[in-house]
């Protein structure tokens, strides 16, 4: 409010809009801005002015991160699962085909949407955890069968988990290598969204906890 305050001060004539990143860093500012403004008036014309402050409070487009946060800033797993799903969002209809085939919705809807999002969350947290697994692995003094067991119980559990967010997280491993390492918010190379997952996907004949297992298998081969 301070620093508010001191913009008014300085540019009370000429300030038009102050722009705040959402509602919750607003309210505070705002109900105290409202207050200092309508002093400002009220001065103005006790000295015999007639301006008076017009407020509007206009509601901007919020992002993608913003409306559903996924928390992206603390790992690259998080950051790759978000840029390909936005790009599949984007620009891969056929691949939202696939996505409904495995009990998802269209994207067109509120209700859909919402159950996008949750997908691309829960894609993102397996696809870090991936690779907190291995981080920790690369640490560990332990010998390779025993690193193998490890890796196996991660296999066996990812495959107990949901088809559509197991499908998100093959597709998110492909693309880490698209990210800058050294910022991994933003995109070097074009994302290749498309892949052996979905071959399984749509020639698949085998049950919903066998499919998770059988596009697990796909990691590396594209």
């Amino acid at each position: 409010m301070d620093r508010i305050n001191s913009i008014f001060l300085e540019e009370a004539l000429t300030a038009t809009s102050i722009v705040f990143k959402g509602d919750t860093a607003a309210a505070p500012s705002r109900e105290g801005t409202d207050r200092y403004l309508n002093a400002l008036a009220t001065t103005l014309q006790n000295l015999g002015g007639k301006a008076n402050t017009v407020r509007n409070n206009i509601a901007c487009p919020i992002s993608f991160e913003e409306r559903h946060p996924l928390d992206f800033a603390g790992h690259m797993a998080r950051w790759a699962t978000f840029h390909t799903a936005i790009e599949i969002q984007k620009h891969h209809p056929r691949l939202l085909e696939t996505y409904q085939t495995l009990g998802g919705s269209s994207v067109e809807t509120p209700e859909a949407m919402r159950k996008w999002y949750t997908d691309v969350q829960q894609a993102a947290k397996i696809t870090f955890l991936h690779f907190k697994i291995d981080a920790a692995l690369s640490a560990m003094a332990a010998d390779d069968a025993s690193k193998r067991t490890c890796k196996l119980a991660r296999h066996n559990f990812f495959a107990k988990l949901h088809p559509r967010r197991i499908w998100l997280h093959v597709k998110a491993l492909r693309n880490m290598d698209r990210l800058d390492p050294e910022d991994f918010s933003r995109q070097i190379g074009p994302l290749r969204c498309e892949g052996s997952e979905d071959e399984v996907v749509r020639g698949r004949d085998v049950c919903a906890g066998d499919l998770s297992a059988a596009l697990l298998f796909t990691i590396g081969r594209d």
